[in-house]
C-alpha cells in the first residue's frame, strides 16, 4: 500500500496529497446539489419593489442552514472517509492529534468561505430573479413556497436531490482519485441531470392535497417564468460554484498540507 518501503518523508509527502485529495473533492461535490433547492424558512412580511427579490431568495439560500447542510454533508463525504483512509490512519500513529487537527481547519475554513460564497450566490440569484419576474409575480412565488404544499414541495425535492447528488458525487470522486486530480469543477450537463431526475421523483410524491395548489400557481404567469429561471439559475450555481472552487479548493489544500506538515514536525498546528 501507499508509502510502505519508503522511506519517512515520502511517505508523508504521500499522505498529505492523499488527504489533501479528500478534501478538494469531498468540498467540491456536495455544493451543488445542496444549492438546487432549499428548505423554506421564515421570512419577512413586509415587501417593497426593492426587496422583494431578495426576500424571495432569503427562502431559498437561508446562509445559517446552508452552512449547517455544508458540515453535514463534509462528515460524510470527507469526516468519516478520513477516519478510515490508510494515510491518515499512518500519519495518526506518529501524530496522534493530526486527525482533529485536519478536520478542525478544513470545517473552520469553510465556515467562513461559506458565508462570503452565499452571499455571492444570493446577489446574483436575486438579480436574475429581479431582471426577470414582475413585482407580482414575485409575491405570487414568495407566497406559493411559504405555503405548506410549497414547503412540501421544496422538502421532498431536496431530498430526492441529496440521494442522486451523493450518488453522482461518489462516482466523481472515484474519477478524481483515479485521475489524481486535486481540482475539480461541476458539469453543468450533470447537474441539470440530477435536477430534473429530482423534479422528476418529486412529482411523484405529490399528495392530493397539493393538486389545488399547483394547479392555482400553474395558472399564474409566474409558473412558466420560474420553468425558464430553472435553467439560468443553473447555470448561474454552476458558474458561480466553480469561480468559487477555483480560489477556494487550492487555498483548503495549502492550509490543509501546512497543518500534516506542522504535526509531522512534531509542531501542533494553530
Amino acid at each position: 500500500s501507499e508509502g510502505e518501503g519508503c522511506p519517512e518523508g515520502e511517505r508523508e509527502g504521500g499522505g498529505v496529497r492523499r488527504i489533501s485529495l479528500l478534501v478538494s473533492v469531498a468540498f467540491g461535490l456536495w455544493m451543488p446539489m445542496e444549492l438546487q433547492a432549499q428548505p423554506v424558512t421564515a421570512a419577512a412580511t413586509q415587501s417593497s419593489s426593492v426587496d422583494l427579490a431578495n426576500e424571495v431568495v432569503d427562502l431559498l439560500l437561508p446562509v445559517e442552514e446552508l452552512q449547517q447542510e455544508a458540515r453535514n454533508a463534509m462528515n460524510i463525504s470527507f469526516v468519516t472517509p478520513l477516519q478510515a483512509d490508510p494515510s491518515m490512519q499512518k500519519l495518526v500513529q506518529v501524530r496522534p492529534g493530526i486527525r482533529a487537527a485536519v478536520i478542525k481547519v478544513v470545517l473552520a475554513e469553510m465556515d467562513t468561505q461559506m458565508a462570503q460564497f452565499i452571499g455571492t450566490l444570493h446577489n446574483g440569484v436575486a438579480n436574475l430573479y429581479r431582471s426577470r419576474l414582475t413585482d407580482g409575480e414575485l409575491i405570487t412565488v414568495r407566497d406559493f413556497y411559504r405555503s405548506l404544499t410549497g414547503q412540501y414541495m421544496l422538502a421532498e425535492g431536496r431530498r430526492a436531490g441529496m440521494a442522486k447528488g451523493m450518488a453522482v458525487g461518489r462516482q466523481a470522486a472515484q474519477q478524481a482519485r483515479t485521475d489524481k486530480k486535486q481540482e475539480i469543477t461541476i458539469d453543468q450537463s450533470t447537474m441539470s441531470s440530477v435536477q430534473n431526475d429530482a423534479a422528476a421523483e418529486t412529482m411523484h410524491k405529490i399528495r392530493s392535497e397539493d393538486i389545488p395548489a399547483l394547479a392555482a400557481f400553474g395558472s399564474t404567469s409566474a409558473a412558466p417564468k420560474m420553468v425558464a429561471l430553472s435553467n439560468e439559475m443553473n447555470a448561474l450555481v454552476t458558474t458561480e460554484t466553480n469561480s468559487f472552487l477555483a480560489v477556494f479548493s487550492p487555498r483548503l489544500v495549502a492550509k490543509v498540507q501546512a497543518i500534516v506538515q506542522q504535526y509531522m514536525r512534531g509542531q501542533k498546528g494553530k
